[in-house]
């Protein structure tokens, strides 16, 4: 063979080789700026490839954790929730992709979080699906919002002399301590014109 083509051959495996680590550098850089937890876990050897930084945001744990420990994220699941996170990442691991479950998740100082998690497969060029890709995002602020709403859905009984509302023990509550009690609403008191009027007749 011509020592010139070979070189040349070589020259471009190179060239390759550079170019794919360097979008894999960028690609990875890419990850370590989102706020979501993205993990990749390795189906045959059963350890996680990659965990990104938002690790810790999200769990409080670091990433080298995770590469110790390939149970941790299972560990991490409330337990309430853990057969439906078995039964997840079972089908995952079966090839079920972009389905999500939200779970709750414990961090390493004791808080609680709720999360969404999805997964994708990865494939290699056999057809044989090798690695499991998953990003988890911190949704709690979306529960909380949630939670907010459904305590205000519903009929709620307001006398209609006072305005105040008839808690479930058959209590009544200012209607400002109720709704302060159920939101981040701050009251301001003010009159309107018509009470203005009624009320101050001689104040134009």
């Amino acid at each position: 063979m011509d020592n010139r083509y070979l070189s040349f051959e070589i020259d471009k495996l190179l060239e390759e080789n550079r170019k794919l680590r360097s979008e894999n550098r960028n690609f990875r850089e890419i990850l370590s700026c989102d706020q979501d937890l993205i993990i990749r876990f390795h189906l045959l050897d059963r350890c996680f490839q990659y965990v990104s930084p938002a690790a810790v945001t999200l769990t409080g744990h670091q990433p080298s954790a995770f590469y110790e420990n390939p149970g941790l994220l299972a560990e991490l699941v409330d337990t309430e929730h853990r057969p439906a996170f078995d039964a997840f990442w079972q089908a995952a691991a079966a090839g079920s992709a972009d389905t999500e479950l939200q779970l709750r998740l414990r961090r390493s100082d004791s808080l609680t979080v709720w999360a969404a998690m999805r997964t994708w497969p990865v494939i290699n060029h056999l057809g044989t699906q090798v690695a499991v890709i998953g990003s988890i995002r911190d949704i709690s602020l979306q529960k909380q919002m949630e939670e907010r709403i459904r305590k205000l859905e519903g009929l709620i009984p307001i006398c209609a002399g006072c305005k105040k509302i008839r808690l479930p023990d058959h209590t009544w509550q200012e209607i400002e301590s109720f709704l302060a009690g159920r939101s981040n609403m701050d009251f301001t008191h003010g009159l309107c014109p018509e009470c203005r009027h009624r009320y101050f007749p001689s104040h134009p």
